[in-house]
């Protein structure tokens, strides 16, 4: 409804825009339906004023007068309405003016607080997203600090290496100079021609004396660098030690399984939709079916479909019913219809009961919503979407409990311009189970019989 709005008086208008688009006039259905409906609006509204749902209160009250003021004196049968009807409603639209401007003011006055209350929250969230962004950048330039020190201690270690690789070579090539000088004068020492009388055999004796040793044959190779970094440095493990740990969602985990795969698809979506639209529980008396089923024996008995209604009051954010409410009607084998609505007007007005739904029998058939069913119960959901349509089939011992997809079923059926008996077409539910019905074991409900 005001998802994405902060402005306060911007929320508020946008409240007025949801209850006027939800508010439509179907030409079909009588006048005076819509003003017993008009009653049961502000009844809806004044217990949701009641336990300070303001929101849903406005809502309803901005329906009511768009209901009565724009859409419902266009209706054809408006003006042959009962006198009554018409003084009753101007009443009832004088009073819910100044509730309605209220109820406008104390959301005005709750949205400035809550975007207040936002402001100062996104205003919190920015300071810390700061303060992290700060802590983050000192550890960044932390972690620069730190290698470029890492590297040059290792610039600085190869350095020394390098040099002190470099004079052990040098010492070493002294050390072999060394050698070589005392070999060579050794040989000088042991010549022939240093020995008297030898003179004459100069030429034969060094012709068999060995050559020097040349420098290239006994200086050893240079130690390699791994060699030298392995005595001097500190040791390293072998990474390809390091146990592997799996990558990708196709790896096998530690205990020789795959992940588990779970397929999002079969996530129930009708539950969540149902959950995403609000809907409240709506709780049926366990005793409700049983007491029906007996009233409406003597009807079942000879092919005769019954039919109540269904209301009670809104306790606790749940719809309770108390009341089963059976007014006159003309019954058939497939069909039946309500009349002197008057007196269940009445005994709803006098009571502040509120309209839940409907019940009705299948004498022959199993339980479901017929095409005439379907369009019977689009009035009740329109005006309350928890409303539910109770179906029982006593020869199949079948109870069922529907409501019209609001996804699809509910604009289906405001488009459908089908008299009677008629097909619907399949390809997606009209009708569904509800998901919000619950069954009270200790609760009682009080039934009315309005035909004697």
């Amino acid at each position: 409804m005001s998802d994405g709005i902060h402005d306060p008086g911007a929320r508020v208008r946008a409240l007025c825009e949801y209850g006027t688009r939800l508010t439509e006039i179907d030409m079909n259905i009588p006048v005076t339906r819509y003003f017993r409906s008009g009653k049961e609006m502000i009844r809806m509204a004044e217990v949701y004023h009641d336990e300070n749902d303001l929101e849903k209160a406005f809502i309803l009250y901005s329906k009511f007068v768009t209901l009565f003021v724009e859409k419902l004196p266009k209706h054809p049968g408006y003006k042959t309405a009962s006198s009554v009807d018409k003084s009753n409603n101007k009443k009832l639209l004088a009073l819910v003016f100044p509730i309605a401007e209220a109820i406008k003011t104390k959301l005005k006055v709750k949205y400035a607080a809550e975007e207040e209350a936002r402001l100062a929250k996104e205003k919190a969230e920015q300071a810390r997203r700061a303060r992290e962004e700060k802590l983050q950048q000192e550890e960044m330039r932390e972690r620069v600090k730190e290698e470029e020190r890492l590297k040059r201690d290792e610039l600085r270690r190869k350095e020394e290496l390098e040099q002190r690789m470099l004079a052990e070579s040098e010492e070493q090539l002294k050390r072999l100079k060394l050698i070589q000088e005392e070999e060579k004068n050794r040989n000088k020492e042991n010549s022939p021609l240093n020995r008297p009388g030898a003179l004459m055999s100069t030429v034969i004796v060094s012709s068999t004396i060995p050559s020097a040793p040349s420098p290239t044959a006994v200086l050893p190779p240079p130690p390699s660098y791994q060699s030298v970094v392995s005595n001097y440095g500190p040791t390293v493990p072998d990474r390809n030690l390091k146990p592997s740990s799996p990558t990708s969602a196709g790896d096998v985990s530690s205990f020789g399984q795959p992940p588990p795969f779970v397929d999002r698809a079969l996530k129930p979506s009708h539950f969540t939709s149902v959950g995403d639209q609000g809907f409240k529980a709506v709780y049926v008396p366990n005793e409700l079916i049983t007491k029906f089923l007996n009233l409406a024996y003597s009807n079942t008995t000879r092919n005769v479909e019954t039919c109540g209604i269904l209301c009670g009051k809104l306790a606790h954010s749940t719809w309770r019913i108390t009341h089963l409410l059976v007014p006159h009607q003309h019954g058939k084998a497939d069909s039946c219809d309500i009349t002197n609505e008057e007196d269940l007007a009445e005994y709803q007005d006098e009571n502040q009961l509120i309209t839940l739904g409907w019940i009705h029998t299948h004498p022959t058939q199993t339980a479901f919503l017929s095409s005439v069913d379907q369009h019977t119960h689009w009035p009740y959901q329109k005006l309350l979407p928890e409303a539910i349509a109770i179906v029982c089939s006593p020869k199949f011992h079948e109870t069922g409990f529907f409501y019209l997809t609001p996804d699809y079923g509910m604009d289906f059926i405001r488009n459908c311009s089908g008299k009677g008996f008629h097909e619907h077409p399949k390809l997606q539910p009209i009708f569904e189970t509800c998901p919000y019905v619950q069954i009270d074991h200790s609760a009682a409900v009080t039934v009315v019989d309005l035909r004697h």
